[in-house]
Protein backbone atom coordinates (compact mmCIF):
# COMPACT_ATOMS: atom_id res chain seq x y z
CA UNK A 1 0.00 0.00 0.00
CA UNK A 2 1.83 3.04 -0.75
CA UNK A 3 1.18 6.47 1.47
CA UNK A 4 2.61 9.92 1.16
CA UNK A 5 2.34 10.12 5.22
CA UNK A 6 1.03 7.48 7.73
CA UNK A 7 -0.38 8.17 11.53
CA UNK A 8 0.87 5.71 14.13
CA UNK A 9 -0.87 6.51 17.29
CA UNK A 10 0.46 5.04 21.43
CA UNK A 11 -1.62 4.00 24.09
CA UNK A 12 -0.72 2.99 27.06
CA UNK A 13 -0.49 3.63 30.93
CA UNK A 14 1.83 6.01 32.01
CA UNK A 15 5.42 4.99 32.58
CA UNK A 16 4.91 2.22 30.12
CA UNK A 17 7.54 3.78 27.77
CA UNK A 18 5.71 5.77 24.81
CA UNK A 19 7.03 8.57 24.69
CA UNK A 20 11.04 6.89 24.63
CA UNK A 21 9.78 4.47 22.23
CA UNK A 22 8.37 7.19 19.84
CA UNK A 23 11.53 9.10 20.30
CA UNK A 24 13.94 5.86 19.39
CA UNK A 25 11.54 5.05 16.31
CA UNK A 26 11.76 8.59 14.95
CA UNK A 27 15.33 8.46 14.73
CA UNK A 28 15.34 5.42 13.01
CA UNK A 29 12.74 6.78 10.52
CA UNK A 30 14.89 9.88 10.34
CA UNK A 31 18.38 8.12 9.60
CA UNK A 32 16.21 6.36 6.44
CA UNK A 33 15.06 9.93 5.49
CA UNK A 34 12.01 10.43 6.31
CA UNK A 35 9.67 13.30 7.47
CA UNK A 36 8.93 12.61 11.10
CA UNK A 37 6.34 14.88 13.50
CA UNK A 38 5.99 13.83 16.54
CA UNK A 39 2.88 14.99 19.11
CA UNK A 40 0.62 14.22 21.54
CA UNK A 41 -3.39 14.00 21.57
CA UNK A 42 -4.53 14.20 25.36
CA UNK A 43 -7.51 14.99 27.21
CA UNK A 44 -7.41 17.92 29.55
CA UNK A 45 -4.94 19.54 27.43
CA UNK A 46 -4.55 22.29 25.73
CA UNK A 47 -6.98 25.37 26.56
CA UNK A 48 -7.81 22.94 29.80
CA UNK A 49 -4.53 22.45 30.87
CA UNK A 50 -3.65 26.21 30.84
CA UNK A 51 -6.75 26.85 32.90
CA UNK A 52 -6.27 24.52 35.85
CA UNK A 53 -2.69 25.13 36.00
CA UNK A 54 -3.57 28.86 36.54
CA UNK A 55 -6.18 28.14 39.18
CA UNK A 56 -3.71 25.52 41.02
CA UNK A 57 -1.65 28.92 40.68
CA UNK A 58 -4.17 31.35 42.08
CA UNK A 59 -4.85 29.34 44.89
CA UNK A 60 -1.23 28.76 45.23
CA UNK A 61 -1.62 25.35 45.66
CA UNK A 62 1.43 22.58 46.26
CA UNK A 63 2.14 18.95 45.89
CA UNK A 64 4.82 16.45 46.64
CA UNK A 65 5.55 14.74 43.11
CA UNK A 66 4.68 15.09 39.83
CA UNK A 67 1.04 15.50 40.02
CA UNK A 68 -1.15 16.64 37.18
CA UNK A 69 -2.72 20.03 38.12
CA UNK A 70 -6.21 18.44 38.29
CA UNK A 71 -4.90 15.70 41.13
CA UNK A 72 -3.41 18.42 43.08
CA UNK A 73 -7.12 20.02 42.76
CA UNK A 74 -8.82 17.01 44.10
CA UNK A 75 -6.53 16.60 46.61
CA UNK A 76 -6.68 20.10 48.21
CA UNK A 77 -10.40 19.25 48.37
CA UNK A 78 -11.99 22.09 45.93
CA UNK A 79 -14.13 19.62 44.68
CA UNK A 80 -16.59 21.88 43.36
CA UNK A 81 -13.59 23.74 41.52
CA UNK A 82 -12.54 20.52 40.14
CA UNK A 83 -16.37 19.57 38.83
CA UNK A 84 -16.40 23.15 36.94
CA UNK A 85 -12.79 22.53 35.46
CA UNK A 86 -14.27 19.03 34.25
CA UNK A 87 -17.10 20.33 32.65
CA UNK A 88 -15.11 23.05 31.02
CA UNK A 89 -12.50 20.53 29.51
CA UNK A 90 -14.84 17.90 28.12
CA UNK A 91 -16.40 21.31 26.32
CA UNK A 92 -13.24 22.70 25.18
CA UNK A 93 -11.78 19.50 24.30
CA UNK A 94 -14.61 18.43 22.20
CA UNK A 95 -14.88 21.55 20.40
CA UNK A 96 -12.01 23.24 20.33
CA UNK A 97 -8.44 20.98 21.13
CA UNK A 98 -9.04 17.94 19.31
CA UNK A 99 -10.49 18.97 16.50
CA UNK A 100 -7.45 21.85 15.83
CA UNK A 101 -5.25 19.85 16.54
CA UNK A 102 -6.53 16.95 14.37
CA UNK A 103 -6.09 18.96 11.63
CA UNK A 104 -2.57 19.94 12.22
CA UNK A 105 -2.22 16.20 12.33
CA UNK A 106 -4.09 15.01 9.18
CA UNK A 107 -2.10 18.06 7.79
CA UNK A 108 1.35 17.22 8.73
CA UNK A 109 0.09 13.48 7.32
CA UNK A 110 -0.61 14.66 3.53
CA UNK A 111 2.64 16.69 3.67
CA UNK A 112 3.94 12.79 3.55
CA UNK A 113 5.12 12.79 7.10
CA UNK A 114 5.31 9.80 9.62
CA UNK A 115 2.96 11.36 12.46
CA UNK A 116 3.92 9.36 15.54
CA UNK A 117 1.29 10.91 18.60
CA UNK A 118 0.88 9.75 22.07
CA UNK A 119 -2.49 8.85 23.23
CA UNK A 120 -4.82 10.51 20.61
CA UNK A 121 -8.44 10.87 20.83
CA UNK A 122 -9.06 7.14 22.39
CA UNK A 123 -8.24 7.49 25.77
CA UNK A 124 -10.58 10.85 26.71
CA UNK A 125 -13.69 9.05 27.63
CA UNK A 126 -11.96 6.70 29.73
CA UNK A 127 -10.23 10.00 31.65
CA UNK A 128 -13.78 11.91 31.68
CA UNK A 129 -15.49 9.01 33.02
CA UNK A 130 -12.95 7.96 35.87
CA UNK A 131 -12.53 11.36 36.80
CA UNK A 132 -16.00 12.01 37.00
CA UNK A 133 -17.54 8.89 38.50
CA UNK A 134 -14.68 7.10 40.23
CA UNK A 135 -13.35 10.36 41.73
CA UNK A 136 -15.78 12.97 42.16
CA UNK A 137 -18.69 10.78 42.45
CA UNK A 138 -20.92 12.31 39.81
CA UNK A 139 -23.94 10.98 39.01
CA UNK A 140 -24.00 12.24 35.35
CA UNK A 141 -21.33 12.91 33.15
CA UNK A 142 -22.23 15.01 29.57
CA UNK A 143 -23.42 13.19 27.12
CA UNK A 144 -22.30 15.79 24.59
CA UNK A 145 -18.77 16.05 24.38
CA UNK A 146 -18.51 12.69 24.57
CA UNK A 147 -20.66 12.02 21.55
CA UNK A 148 -18.70 14.65 19.54
CA UNK A 149 -15.16 12.91 20.80
CA UNK A 150 -16.20 9.24 19.50
CA UNK A 151 -17.15 10.91 16.39
CA UNK A 152 -14.21 12.21 15.99
CA UNK A 153 -12.49 9.68 16.41
CA UNK A 154 -14.66 7.57 13.99
CA UNK A 155 -14.13 9.77 11.40
CA UNK A 156 -10.08 9.90 12.17
CA UNK A 157 -8.74 6.93 13.12
CA UNK A 158 -5.07 6.06 12.73
CA UNK A 159 -3.42 3.69 10.03
CA UNK A 160 -2.06 2.05 12.99
CA UNK A 161 -2.54 1.72 17.05
CA UNK A 162 -0.03 0.57 19.17
CA UNK A 163 -0.85 -0.11 22.80
CA UNK A 164 1.38 -0.85 25.04
CA UNK A 165 0.83 -2.05 28.25
CA UNK A 166 2.92 -3.62 31.46
CA UNK A 167 2.46 -5.37 34.69
CA UNK A 168 0.92 -3.29 37.45
CA UNK A 169 3.97 -4.14 39.72
CA UNK A 170 6.06 -3.31 37.45
CA UNK A 171 4.06 0.26 36.00
CA UNK A 172 4.09 0.88 39.67
CA UNK A 173 7.65 0.79 40.07
CA UNK A 174 8.29 2.90 37.51
CA UNK A 175 6.05 5.64 38.48
CA UNK A 176 8.13 5.71 41.79
CA UNK A 177 11.22 5.76 40.29
CA UNK A 178 10.59 8.55 38.00
CA UNK A 179 8.51 10.48 40.61
CA UNK A 180 5.28 10.62 38.74
CA UNK A 181 3.66 10.51 42.23
CA UNK A 182 1.01 8.28 43.86
CA UNK A 183 0.60 5.58 41.36
CA UNK A 184 -3.58 6.03 40.74
CA UNK A 185 -3.75 1.60 39.94
CA UNK A 186 -7.43 1.30 39.91
CA UNK A 187 -6.90 3.84 37.02
CA UNK A 188 -4.15 1.99 35.47
CA UNK A 189 -6.28 -1.42 35.58
CA UNK A 190 -9.25 0.36 33.81
CA UNK A 191 -6.78 2.06 30.94
CA UNK A 192 -5.19 -1.53 30.43
CA UNK A 193 -8.94 -3.45 30.40
CA UNK A 194 -10.01 -0.72 28.07
CA UNK A 195 -6.99 -0.47 25.57
CA UNK A 196 -6.89 -4.21 25.26
CA UNK A 197 -11.05 -5.57 25.25
CA UNK A 198 -12.93 -2.67 24.42
CA UNK A 199 -10.57 -0.53 21.30
CA UNK A 200 -11.53 -2.06 18.15
CA UNK A 201 -8.85 -0.88 15.02
CA UNK A 202 -7.87 -3.27 11.84
CA UNK A 203 -4.31 -1.93 12.71
CA UNK A 204 -4.12 -2.60 16.36
CA UNK A 205 -0.53 -4.02 18.17
CA UNK A 206 -0.40 -4.91 21.60
CA UNK A 207 3.02 -4.91 22.90
CA UNK A 208 4.18 -6.10 26.88
CA UNK A 209 7.12 -4.34 27.77
CA UNK A 210 7.34 -6.24 30.83
CA UNK A 211 9.99 -8.03 29.77
CA UNK A 212 10.98 -5.95 27.02
CA UNK A 213 14.22 -3.14 27.03
CA UNK A 214 13.65 -0.22 24.79
CA UNK A 215 15.39 -1.13 21.88
CA UNK A 216 13.67 -4.77 21.37
CA UNK A 217 10.29 -2.48 21.23
CA UNK A 218 11.11 0.07 19.01
CA UNK A 219 12.33 -3.06 16.91
CA UNK A 220 9.14 -4.63 17.18
CA UNK A 221 7.27 -1.29 16.27
CA UNK A 222 9.43 -0.65 13.50
CA UNK A 223 8.78 -4.13 11.73
CA UNK A 224 5.02 -3.66 12.27
CA UNK A 225 5.16 -0.23 10.30
CA UNK A 226 7.05 -2.20 7.30
CA UNK A 227 4.66 -4.97 7.68
CA UNK A 228 1.57 -2.24 7.56
CA UNK A 229 3.26 -0.42 4.56
CA UNK A 230 3.46 -3.32 2.46
CA UNK A 231 -0.15 -4.92 2.80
Amino acid sequence: MHRSGMLIAFLGPVGVGKSTVMQYLALLFKAEGKRVYLSTLKSFHGPAYILWSLVVKLLRLRSKGKYAPWLILLKSGKINTVKSLLLFSMYSDAFLYIPIKLLSLRLMRRLGSIVLVEEYIYTAIVDYWYTAKQMLNMDDVPRIPQIVVLSLLEKHRPDMLVILVADIKELVKRWRVRGYGEPQQRYLRLLIWYCLDFIKHPGKQVIDTTNLDVYKTVKHVYRLYYTLLLT
